[in-house]
Order: structure tokens, then C-alpha cells, then sequence
């Protein structure tokens, strides 16, 4: 089977890789997808390198370069899908992938998908740095149930809300599914075809943020 994905990760820290790795693999069927690490720590990250096909070690010139400069490797390696993943990033389900690759065929005009996260960071709607909401209470492992839920997307607010020391602003979306013209990009899966037709990340926004 050829690999339909390959997977890139810019880091700058190696504590978080080897359980996002871990997940990743636990999660994925192995001969659908190829990882590429692009290593700018200090030290240099430890990981297993079985679970790696690709370690490029770089000075740290910023994440959109970093993503970039895997993103030209697996454009040269041809698979049809490349995903760039933020390393404190864990899987929780083995359907996600083919999950997520089913949203592509609901339009053809979609660049990119990004799965959801049943943690949300609350800043982006108006909260103070620092406070998450969780859709479902955290857990090392999930059950079939809580998968069935989070995929529905349609959230109970007085359930959620019992379990946040906050009350939750009017602007967050309890039905989670939708369409936007920009992402917040913790793991988003772009169509080959989409990045040589639009261009890959900005590099001028070299510390975070906007690419």
C-alpha cells in the first residue's frame, strides 16, 4: 500500500514528540502515512526513530519555515494529503484519519481539514489566557460512546458549563462542524493539489502566529 499522507512535524522543544508519535502510530494504520521531523531543539529531540522516516535537525528559523521546509519534502515525495502537527498533539480514536479524509468529498472547493480538538483553548472567544474548555472530561483512553459524541458535534451547554468554573460566552458554537476561510491549525490536512496552487505558509511571520 502506498502512503496517501505524509505527516510533518516542526518542533522546537523534545518533551512533547514521543507521545504524539506514540499516538499518531497507536491510532494510524502504518502503511498509509510517512512522518517527517523537522528538529530545530537545542538539544536535539528524542523520539524513536521507527516511528520517524525523515529527521531534518535545523536552526530555529520559525515555524512557518520549518513547516515549509518538510512541506517541499512531501510534495516531492507525491502523496496526495501532507499534514502539519503541532507535537503536543494525541490521537483518541483509530477511524480519525479516514474520518477526516471523508470531509474532503463533501466539497471540492476545501483546501484543507482540521480535526477537532476535544480541548479548546478559550481566548479565542474572549476568555483569559490560560482557561480550556473540555468537551468531554480528559481521559487516557476514550470509549466508543465519548467518540460518538464528539463526532456528532452537538454539545449539551448546561452539561459543559457544570464542569467550567466560568460561564461560557454566548459566541461558542455547541454545534462544532463548519466551514471557515482560515484554521486554527493544530493538525490541518491539506490537498496536495491545494498548496501548489495557493503556496505554503507565510515565512514572514517567523514566532507564531498568522502563517
Amino acid at each position: 500500500m502506498q502512503p496517501i499522507i505524509t505527516f510533518i512535524y516542526p518542533i522546537i522543544r523534545g518533551d512533547f514528540i514521543y507521545k504524539s508519535l506514540e499516538t499518531l502510530h497507536d491510532f494510524t494504520d502504518r502503511h498509509k502515512f510517512k512522518v517527517i521531523l523537522i528538529d530545530q531543539t537545542l538539544e536535539g529531540a528524542l523520539y524513536d526513530e521507527e516511528l520517524v522516516d525523515l529527521v531534518i535537525r535545523m536552526k530555529n528559523q520559525g515555524f512557518a519555515c520549518a513547516a515549509n521546509t518538510g512541506i517541499r519534502v512531501a510534495l516531492s515525495w507525491g502523496t496526495p494529503y501532507i499534514g502539519v502537527i503541532n507535537d503536543d498533539t494525541c490521537f483518541i480514536y483509530k477511524e480519525w484519519l479516514e474520518d477526516l479524509l471523508e470531509e474532503f468529498k463533501t466539497d471540492p472547493k476545501i483546501i484543507a481539514v482540521n480535526p477537532m480538538c476535544p480541548k479548546i483553548a478559550m481566548w479565542g472567544y474572549g476568555m483569559t489566557e490560560g482557561e480550556y474548555l473540555e468537551i468531554l472530561p480528559y481521559k487516557e483512553q476514550y470509549s466508543e460512546e465519548d467518540i460518538k459524541y464528539l463526532k456528532a458535534g452537538d454539545y449539551n451547554r448546561s452539561e459543559i458549563e457544570s464542569r467550567h468554573p466560568y460561564k461560557i460566552p454566548d459566541s461558542f458554537p455547541f454545534t462544532q462542524r463548519g466551514v471557515v476561510d482560515a484554521f486554527a491549525g493544530w493538525l490541518p490536512i491539506f490537498k496536495r493539489e491545494g498548496l501548489i496552487e495557493n503556496g505554503l505558509y507565510d515565512e514572514r511571520f517567523v514566532w507564531g502566529g498568522g502563517e
